[in-house]
């Protein structure tokens, strides 16, 4: 891992830990770090009721393309690896998606937008 990696991924794990997604793994490719997170979707965040497709989509780098994919829906204890594009997601429902650094972020308020303003 370059010495510019590693001091990146801490403080974006601490981000994904902090809007509800869990870090299982960093994994270096070429020069970036990919993380390989697991989430949920919460009940009234953008993703649900959405479609996976909607949500890869949404965090498209229009230069270098995708910044997350999901690898894996996990919904009432059936594993779906790389579920299609039109499913529909649900609150409820575990993801587990790899993501650039710059798309973890935006991935997460999707699915786990927070406590709702006043």
């Amino acid at each position: 891992m370059s010495r510019a990696a590693r001091l990146r991924w801490p403080a974006t794990a601490m981000v994904a830990t902090a809007v509800g997604g869990h870090v299982i793994a960093p994994v270096q490719v070429a020069d970036q770090v990919v993380f390989i997170i697991q989430t949920s979707v919460d009940p009234g965040s953008i993703a649900d009721g959405d479609t996976i497709d909607c949500l890869e989509q949404s965090a498209q780098n229009g230069e270098y393309g995708p910044d997350g994919r999901v690898l894996l829906l996990i919904d009432n204890g059936n594993y779906i690896w790389r579920p299609s594009r039109d499913t529909v997601l649900r609150a409820g429902q575990q993801l587990v998606l790899a993501a650039s650094q710059k798309g973890l972020p935006h991935l997460l308020s999707i699915t786990n937008p927070g406590p709702a303003s006043k």
